[in-house]
């Protein structure tokens, strides 16, 4: 009878243990459903995934918890399952429940996350106009998914009247608010941004996304002045057996003059201990050169910017004499910017030395990837020739918005290059191979002025090696 009575206690023993690990034995399968949408919505998504699971195995026929099932499929981006359930949930449910039309919502939204664009708005525009006893909730879910459709079709003043739109049947809504205050500060209307971003505000003081972006509009000003100084080590040695070394200044200003045009200058001042020139003495004298840019930048519309800039050396001896630029940048979609540069670089040389042309032509495609907007990489290619030879390069440069205050950025650029070797009545034309690598960190103390740290490593394969290492006083107002 006591051998009984143990095993019964370890049965009962067992079966308590089991129930607490395993919540599915005890657990309904609405609790589980309940308890997997908590995890949901508290960010645990691969969690709440989980439980739904096991809800489902326990309930196949709930279409409840296969709608929520699905809602977490499509924010883990597993879309395929996600459109899997919301189909099923369609089919078993009459056009009557609003558990048909919110299955039917899904399909639309994963289908614009597929970027099906055109194809999302049918099936979102079929839900407005077959759906009479449609909530209020789920038509502006509807109508802020269509509207945010043009946003990312970068048809910025569609969307714009779209949500412009909606605010006069619900107006002071934030959802929408925030919306358009979005868009216009991808456009570059920082005031109409500030405007809709401050109506926001005065209705909810703590918005998290208004407060953000106020953040941001706070570093955005008409003016930015720079001033710099960077100073580069070489272990290579002039003539006198002095490492050559560089001290380089600078100042630029920035001018937002419109929104769609930007004025911008730039005086730049090396000395360096180092320079090409017939003269034994004179090649390891310290030489200064001043070397003045300036350009515009203009936006020809919503989604295309071209640059134009010219530069000038007088007497150069270590800048190039003159140069100069044109560029443009087409907006894709929000993900992807292309660019082009086309440059003229001319560079006279002492008439004892031979080389016949010291004129260059440099193309350059580009392309931008941006995972937000305050992420982005950038793979830039170049090409330049001077009509007898070619050479290459490559940047790689990765931007790193911590937050408006804290900027983190990355540049890695390789390449075949050229230097000439010099004698008494000839130059020679040395192919090299070069990279370089550069760390920059940016941080404002206010909107209105922070500082820049550079640091970097550029080697010349065979050649030499430099190291740089700068600050900066960003100013703005």
């Amino acid at each position: 009878m006591e051998k009984q009575m143990n095993y019964l206690r370890t049965i009962l023993i067992t079966l308590i243990l089991f129930s607490t690990i395993n919540p599915s034995f005890s657990a309904t399968a609405v609790e589980l459903m309940n308890e997997g949408k908590m995890n949901l919505y508290r960010g645990d998504i691969r969690e709440g995934i989980r439980i739904l699971e096991t809800a489902q195995r326990m309930d196949n026929e709930n279409l409840i918890i296969k709608l929520i099932l699905a809602k977490g499929y499509s924010w883990n981006n597993e879309w395929e399952k996600a459109k899997s359930l919301y189909t099923t949930i369609a089919e078993k449910s009459a056009p009557s429940d609003q558990i048909h039309w919110e299955a039917r919502f899904g399909i639309a939204q994963i289908t614009s996350w597929e970027k099906k664009y055109d194809e999302a708005l049918v099936l979102y525009r079929e839900i407005l106009q077959s759906y009479k006893k449609i909530s209020k909730n789920l038509k502006l879910d509807i109508n802020l998914a269509i509207g945010d459709i043009y946003s990312w079709k970068m048809e910025n003043d569609e969307a714009i009247a779209h949500f412009n739109g909606l605010l006069a049947d619900d107006p002071g809504n934030p959802v929408i608010l925030n919306r358009i205050a979005k868009i216009y500060l991808w456009m570059g209307d920082y005031e109409k941004s500030r405007e809709y971003t401050a109506k926001v505000l005065s209705i909810d003081s703590k918005d998290a996304e208004s407060s953000e972006r106020i953040r941001v509009l706070d570093q955005i000003k008409p003016f930015t002045l720079v001033v710099g100084y960077d100073f580069t080590y070489y272990d290579s040695t002039n003539t006198k057996g002095e490492n050559v070394k560089v001290h380089n200044t600078l100042i630029a200003l920035d001018w937002q003059y419109s929104n769609p045009l930007k004025i911008f200058l730039v005086a730049r001042e090396a000395t360096q201990n180092s320079i090409e020139s017939e003269d034994p003495e004179k090649t390891s004298e310290w030489t200064y050169d001043v070397n003045m840019r300036a350009g515009a930048s203009y936006r020809i519309n919503p989604l295309t910017y071209i640059t134009a800039a010219a530069e000038y050396t007088y007497d150069a001896k270590i800048f190039p004499d003159f140069g100069s630029e044109i560029s443009i940048s087409r907006k894709l979609n929000s993900n992807i910017d292309i660019e082009g540069l086309y440059k003229y670089t001319y560079d006279k040389i002492d008439s004892v030395q031979t080389v016949e042309s010291k004129q260059y032509h440099l193309i350059s495609p580009g392309i931008v990837f941006y995972y937000t907007p305050a992420i982005y990489n950038r793979l830039q290619f170049y090409v330049e020739t001077d009509k007898k030879d070619l050479f290459y390069s490559v940047l790689i440069h990765q931007y790193l918005s911590i937050n408006p205050e804290n900027i983190l950025q990355f540049y890695f650029f390789l390449s075949q290059g050229r230097t000439y070797m010099t004698y008494s009545d000839t130059s020679i034309l040395q192919k090299t191979t070069t990279y370089s690598a550069t760390i920059i960190y940016t941080h404002f103390f206010t909107p209105s002025w922070g500082v820049e740290f550079a640091t970097g490593l550029l080697t010349s394969v065979d050649n030499y090696s430099n190291y740089h290492a700068g600050i900066s006083v960003i100013s703005k107002w």
